[in-house]
Parts: C-alpha cells; sequence; structure tokens
C-alpha cells in the first residue's frame, strides 16, 4: 500500500533566522574560492535575506565564542585581551575618555528630558498636562476613532502642520520677481504639501477642498503682509534674519527637505536644581528640548519673537513668548539688555504687539529650574487653568480675597454647560473636574508661577 516507506519527520525551528534555514552557514556547504568569494553549493527557494543576514550574525557569535571561550564571570566583557589592542585604540580607554554614567534616580529618569510644549502646557493646565505625562499619552496623539474616510474638515492639528511646513518651505524657497518685488509662490508651495494628504485620506476633496485651499491662501498671505509691514521690510530681507532654533533631538522626518538658514539647531539646554542636603543621584537634572517660535533681527539688533496663528489669538499665547524668552536667556543667546518684542500675527489679518520686559539671566535660569521641580512634585496635578489666572489678574486681589474669589470663580465656571466652560483644563483626560479639589492656596501657586509672566510680558 501507500505505507510501504517509512514517515519522512521534519522539524521546522521557530526562529526565522535558526541556522537549520541557512546551511550554507556550515562549513560543508561553501567553498572558499581564492580565500574571498564564497559559493554556494545549493540554492533554497524562499530565500529571506533580513533573515540571512540575522541567521549571519548568529552564527559569527558562535564561532566567536568558540575561538574566544569565556571561562570569567562578567558576561564575556573580558574576554579579548587588551594586548591584542593597538596603542591608537589603547589610549582613549587608558586615559578616561569613556567615563561611565552613574545611575539616575528614578525622578531624573522621568524627568531628564522635558519639551517645549510640556513646559506650556503645564501652565496652561497642570492637571491634564500631568495626568498626560504620567498615563504616557504622546501630546499629537490622534484619536484613530475620529478618522474618516473622506473628511470635510482638516482636524486642527493636521491644519496646524501643514500651514507652517507650507509657511517653512516658503521661507526658503528662492522668491520670485526682483529683489525688492520677490513673491513667495504659495499656491504652488500648498498644492505641493496637500496632495500627499490627500492621497492618504487626511484633507478634503471636491468643493471642500478647494474652499480650504482659498482659505489657507488666504492665512498664508496674511501673515506674510502682516509681518513685512510691522517690521518694515520686504520678503527678501525677511527670508536672511528670521530664524527658529532647534534644541536637542528633533522629530524623524523634520529636515526630510535639507536644512536651511533659518534652522538653528542646538543641544538641549541643561537646567539642574541642586539642594545642598541631597546626595548628587538625588538631585534634579534637566534637559530642555524642542523648537522656539520664529525669532527675527532687525539692523540695529532689536528681536522680535513671532508666533504666527490661523485665527484670533487668546492671552494665553504669550505664554510662548515667555518661555522662549527665558530659555534663549538662560543659553546666552539673547544678551541681557536686548530690545525684544513679542508679535501675534493671526491668518484673519490681524497682529498684535508687546513690548517684552527682559528678567536677568539668573531669574530666567532660577524660575526654569523652579518650575521643572515642581512638575515632577506629587501636587503638580492641580486643577487651575491659566484662564483662571489671567481674568482675576484684572481684579489685583491679594491673599485670602484671592482665594475666595478663585472659588467662587471656579465654581461658576465648572456649573455651565460644557460648550461655554472655556478653560485649558476641558481637555484631556481627566473628564469629571467636578471631582477634583481646589488647590489650597491659588493665590501663593499663582505667584510662583505667574509672578515673572506678568511682570516679563503682561506688565
Amino acid at each position: 500500500g501507500y505505507l510501504k516507506e517509512k514517515y519522512e519527520i521534519i522539524r521546522h525551528p521557530l526562529k526565522p533566522y535558526a541556522l537549520e534555514y541557512f546551511p550554507e552557514l556550515s562549513a560543508e556547504q561553501i567553498d572558499i574560492v581564492d580565500n574571498q568569494n564564497p559559493v554556494l553549493k545549493n540554492h533554497y527557494p524562499n530565500y529571506d535575506p533580513a533573515s540571512f543576514y540575522q541567521a549571519r550574525a548568529f552564527r559569527m557569535r558562535e564561532l566567536f565564542d568558540q575561538e574566544f571561550p569565556n571561562s570569567r564571570s562578567s558576561g564575556g566583557f573580558q574576554r579579548i585581551s587588551p594586548d591584542w589592542l593597538s596603542p591608537a585604540v589603547m589610549l582613549p580607554i587608558t586615559a578616561g575618555a569613556f567615563r561611565i554614567t552613574a545611575t539616575e534616580s528614578a525622578a531624573v529618569k522621568q524627568l531628564s528630558s522635558v519639551a517645549f510644549s510640556r513646559l506650556r502646557k503645564f501652565l496652561e493646565s497642570p492637571l491634564q498636562s500631568t495626568a498626560s505625562h504620567l498615563l504616557g499619552l504622546a501630546e499629537d496623539e490622534e484619536d484613530v476613532s475620529e478618522k474618516v474616510d473622506e473628511p470635510l474638515v482638516l482636524v486642527r492639528l493636521s491644519e496646524w502642520l501643514l500651514l507652517r511646513k507650507v509657511w517653512n518651505m516658503g521661507l526658503n524657497a528662492p522668491a520670485k520677481g526682483s529683489q525688492q518685488k520677490s513673491q513667495p509662490e504659495w499656491q504652488k508651495l500648498y498644492r505641493l504639501h496637500s496632495q500627499r494628504m490627500e492621497l492618504q485620506g487626511e484633507m478634503p476633496t471636491g468643493i471642500f477642498g478647494e474652499a480650504m485651499q482659498i482659505r489657507h491662501l488666504r492665512i498664508l498671505k496674511n501673515w506674510q503682509k502682516q509681518l513685512t509691514a510691522v517690521l518694515e521690510t520686504d520678503w527678501n530681507s525677511l527670508q536672511k534674519n528670521l530664524s527658529q532654533f532647534y534644541f536637542g533631538a528633533v522629530r524623524k522626518g523634520k529636515f526630510n527637505e535639507g536644512l536651511s538658514g533659518t534652522d538653528k539647531i542646538l543641544p538641549a539646554v541643561n537646567i539642574q536644581k541642586e539642594n545642598p542636603e541631597l546626595s548628587d543621584s538625588e538631585n534634579m537634572y534637566f534637559k530642555i528640548q524642542g523648537e522656539t517660535e520664529w525669532w527675527y533681527t532687525d539692523e540695529s539688533g532689536n528681536r522680535y519673537v513671532i508666533y504666527f496663528s490661523e485665527r484670533e489669538s487668546k492671552d494665553k499665547v504669550w505664554l510662548r513668548h515667555f518661555l522662549d524668552v527665558l530659555v534663549l536667556l538662560a543659553v546666552d543667546i539673547i544678551p541681557e539688555g536686548t530690545q525684544v518684542t513679542g508679535l501675534c500675527i493671526t491668518g484673519e489679518g490681524k497682529r498684535k504687539s508687546r513690548k517684552i520686559h527682559l528678567p536677568s539671566r539668573h531669574q530666567a535660569q532660577d524660575y526654569l529650574a523652579n518650575l521643572l521641580q515642581e512638575m515632577n512634585t506629587e501636587y503638580a496635578a492641580v486643577l487651575m487653568p491659566v484662564e483662571s489666572v489671567l481674568e482675576l489678574a484684572k481684579e489685583n486681589l491679594t491673599g485670602a480675597d484671592y482665594n475666595s474669589r478663585y472659588t467662587e470663580w471656579m465654581d461658576a465656571k465648572l456649573n455651565s454647560s460644557s460648550e461655554n466652560l472655556g478653560i485649558s483644563s476641558q481637555y484631556g483626560p481627566v473628564k469629571f473636574l467636578t471631582d477634583i479639589a481646589y488647590p489650597e492656596n491659588p493665590h501663593q501657586l499663582m505667584n510662583r508661577r505667574f509672578q515673572l509672566f506678568f511682570e516679563t510680558v503682561l506688565v
């Protein structure tokens, strides 16, 4: 019958890089031609190059272990004798060039790197910012449940990113026309970026897409018109004197089109808050990284920090200018005593301007250190939206009057409908704000976090 011959048992290894799948890596299957080119005797179907590279690395480790067996308890770090290394290789090792970093404490690991946006979001809403950080939620993480096949409008974050990509490309692209009357080709640049988003289903098409394109082009042209008017310059000079600073690591794909003259890449800003009563491992050390707003320097050396918005800007947007100024002061990019003006340019053709009174470099460093330390305390997540700070500041209250007025103001807000809430704390993972206790001393907390802000920007 059909069982005249015995069964042939075939065992398949679980790993795709197992050596059984690649017999060419064994000595019996390889002929060495002039000691360089291995010629395979057999060819196998379904060859996977990626798995082969893994198998080859695995085989090399096996051969290395056979040639240099490890009899110590050091995990293999001592199996290569230092006598085999050349003097050029031994020099940096013996000179201590490779310093072993001390183990960081849990607090340092948690907040060793802080982004610009997180500093701002903490001031806007310490409750939601802290909750998002503890839950590990990305600041720009999109909600997959809200995606639709054919969007009628562009989501807020995608719109924000699209306009800034087009604006940045316009600043770096050669303008059309003479040097005095050069103008960016906004429509061409816009189509270049929006076509990809259309293919990915992120942009509306048809009449909705046309209407959105008209609106976005109007915003870009208004930004250009308002900025050149307030700075009393032309587009060509604007391209030469505008800059944006990037501290620390940047996101993958940020510079896919290459670096331009407006991009200034710098190391992360190191901020430390040392307590003499604590050991070095218990003290807190932080790195601030991220990108600033746009900065412009005129012929007289005066500086302008510029924020572009699509809609009417609120008072809390000045936190962007405030944090920019502190960080650039802390790293000595802005000298003390420099004339700095903050600008808010909207897409509706309006602009706001405020003179910024620079604090001292020591004040800037001390404020950032205290703020970073406060973000790492167990009492960081308090319900104190920035809108309450800005509104109550107009009433010039002090002490107990401020605290009672804060309670009254928050009660009125939380008892209103969600559509009329109008506070930063309504956005985030914490949904039931009525269950959150108010801070014990709002006046003291306000002074600690916002006094320098009022003295610098909102004088």
